[in-house]
């Protein structure tokens, strides 16, 4: 997956912050209908 994230602050969940994390997670429990944790193997800095 390839993503544009100069309007997130990073990948991680942080409260208070629009992350990738959440956004995707949130993407994919609409889409199987079910909850869906999901879990990053790599991390990347807002604005990158």
């Amino acid at each position: 997956m390839a993503y544009r994230g100069t309007h997130y602050q990073g990948f991680q969940i942080q409260e208070n912050a629009h992350s990738v994390q959440a956004e995707v997670g949130q993407a994919l429990s609409t889409l199987f209908r079910t909850p869906f944790e999901l879990t990053g193997s790599s991390r990347t800095d807002a604005g990158v």
